[in-house]
């Protein structure tokens, strides 16, 4: 999965209203929230559904994962309406386990977005800001421990939040973050007083471990805490077998391996070699056509582990 847009960062960020429409569905720990937020690239607020899951026994000031499917959804929400994926069910799962809440937001909700129409991806991590600052404000949940991570489309909004924020955004820090098979092709610069991060890749993936890899050295030497994990034989669905290359039916960014561009903020970018270059180029330089077929997830439970013991040592 890849996206045809980037962060637009803007003034007021949070000047929206937040509607949170809890209930418990039937048989269920489960419980659906809605709300509005800005869409980023969209220029416009969005209504908003996530699904909230608690663990048994679950007390006040619990820690919090958000989860983000990527651009296949093909697991339904519990309480009936929205929908997630395959990823996001093995984090909510492992991570009740864990003692923490979890909860799933369906970036594509109401308008059933489909994974090809990638113009119109919404930049989801405002979605997750937003449900972030809403989580914060309930006495259930522990504010200074709340986690994001997302598989494709998903992984890709984990990194863009490593982007710098405006406003009322801009003292928002996640107590961890874990990007599975984001693409790194295009960026941001590794800063400071970022949150600790882990990218989990497959070996074989149509978007190729290096930039990422390359990535987490950064965030390292900025003076943050990183790991990079690639899972050997692994395709982008963390397959091992069943695995076929395909033509994308949408480009996908997979072209700038070994030149990835840095984004410094919306305005400027340039290559690692210092070639100057701006975002809506870069796109057009970084994206290719190869993608894969699903193939068997044989190693989906080993990507979800490694998110899920990163994030319990933040805990």
């Amino acid at each position: 999965m890849d996206l045809n847009f980037f962060s637009i960062v803007r003034p007021g960020l949070l000047g929206m209203l937040w509607v949170a429409c809890m209930s418990t569905s039937v048989g269920h720990a489960a419980e659906i929230i809605t709300f509005r937020s800005w869409a980023g690239n969209q220029l416009k607020e969005q209504e908003v559904i996530a699904e909230l899951h608690l663990p048994t026994g679950s007390a006040n000031r619990l820690p919090v994962i958000i989860t983000q499917h990527g651009s296949t959804q093909d697991t339904p929400f519990k309480s009936g309406k929205g929908r997630t994926d395959v990823y996001s069910q093995q984090i909510i799962d492992k991570g009740l386990a864990q003692g923490f809440a979890v909860v799933a937001i369906d970036a594509f909700y109401p308008r059933n977005t489909r994974a090809t129409e990638k113009e119109l991806f919404p930049a989801a991590q405002f979605y997750a800001l937003t449900l972030r600052n809403l989580l914060a404000s309930d006495s259930r949940f522990d504010p200074e421990r709340i986690f994001y991570t997302g598989f494709s489309y998903g992984g890709q909004m984990v990194i863009e939040t490593l982007m710098p924020l405006a406003n009322e955004y801009r003292n928002m820090r996640w107590r961890a973050i874990a990007s599975a098979e984001g693409n790194c092709q295009i960026q941001p610069k590794a800063r400071a007083g970022s949150p600790p991060s882990i990218f989990v890749l497959g070996e074989l993936s149509h978007y190729p471990p290096k930039p990422c890899v390359y990535l987490s050295e950064q965030l390292k030497q900025a003076g943050n805490v990183s790991e990079h994990v690639t899972i050997p034989g692994a395709s982008h669905y963390y397959s091992l077998s069943g695995v076929r290359d395909v033509v994308a039916n949408s480009r996908t960014l997979q072209a700038c391996t070994d030149n990835p561009v840095i984004r410094e903020d919306g305005r400027i970018a340039y290559h690692l070699d210092g070639t100057p270059t701006d975002v809506a180029k870069a796109f057009q330089t970084c994206s290719g056509r190869k993608g894969h077929t699903r193939g068997n997830e044989e190693k989906l439970g080993e990507a979800t582990d490694h998110v899920i013991r990163f994030f319990t040592q933040y805990k």
